[in-house]
């Protein structure tokens, strides 16, 4: 959201640079939410009440009261992450090792893509599990998990790759050289 003494210093004009839905000001790359938790950002702002959202679809700002849509200060463009939630700034670090993953996979040939098919299958399970969980407010288990991904960080481990190794772990046999 932007602050009036940001719109003074910055010159940025109502219509163009941001807009009022639902008596906040949101610009370009900010987030809404539908009713059933559906994510609408803004992606261009046509006029004072006018934009579209990520779709292309034109929506009108009263939309926001007759749909009886909701604010997502969490996922909003200026939002600083010391501000978010630990779910929040968790769920941003797996989209990124998310896309780097699958960046990786890519280059791969087909049958190293084939044999890995079983960690491609965990990255992206495990992955939509945490960013589903992103709206959740700081709890002693989003203050954990944001913790072990700090750890891991540190180390230039990212926390899909040390869940993946977890659980392989877990799964093998003790007596097998399977690992």
């Amino acid at each position: 959201m932007l602050k009036a003494d940001e719109i003074l210093e910055k010159r940025l004009r109502d219509g163009r640079d941001y807009m009022y839905i639902g008596g906040e000001r949101y610009r370009p790359d900010d987030c809404l939410l539908m009713r059933n938790g559906q994510e609408i950002i803004i992606r261009q702002i046509i006029d004072q009440t006018h934009f579209a959202d990520q779709r292309g679809s034109c929506m009108h700002s009263f939309m926001f009261y007759d749909q009886k849509w909701e604010h997502c200060f969490e996922r909003n463009a200026d939002k600083k992450t010391k501000d978010r939630t630990n779910a929040a700034v968790v769920a941003d670090r797996v989209r990124l090792e998310r896309e780097a993953f699958k960046n990786d996979m890519v280059k791969n040939m087909s049958y190293q893509v084939y044999e890995d098919y079983g960690r491609i299958y965990f990255f992206e399970r495990v992955g939509w599990h945490i960013i589903k969980r992103e709206r959740e407010p700081n709890t002693k288990e989003s203050e954990a998990l944001l913790k072990l991904s700090d750890n891991l960080t540190l180390r230039g481990v990212t926390l899909l790759e040390d869940m993946y190794r977890h659980c392989l772990l877990k799964s093998a046999n003790v007596g097998s050289n399977s690992i």
